[in-house]
């Protein structure tokens, strides 16, 4: 999927969006989504983890740690 892919994403019940996909890896870099908060983009059938995203999941362990959980 390329930069201009749109993307949606859905944290604790909450939708947001549109975003970029690098909108997207910030949000994910700045720690406010992890592997368990749900994307949705073009082409997909359902909304998905974005653990579940091999894009999104080969981001490096450090950028996906769940940043509301002790």
């Amino acid at each position: 999927m390329s930069d201009e892919s749109t993307w949606y994403t859905a944290v604790q019940g909450r939708q947001q969006g549109p975003l970029t996909r690098a909108e997207l890896v910030a949000r994910i870099r700045a720690g406010q989504l992890d592997r368990q908060a749900h994307v949705f983009t073009a082409g997909m059938a359902n909304w998905v983890p974005i653990g579940s995203v091999p894009e999104l999941a080969a981001l490096p362990d450090r950028f996906l740690h769940a940043p509301w959980e002790a």
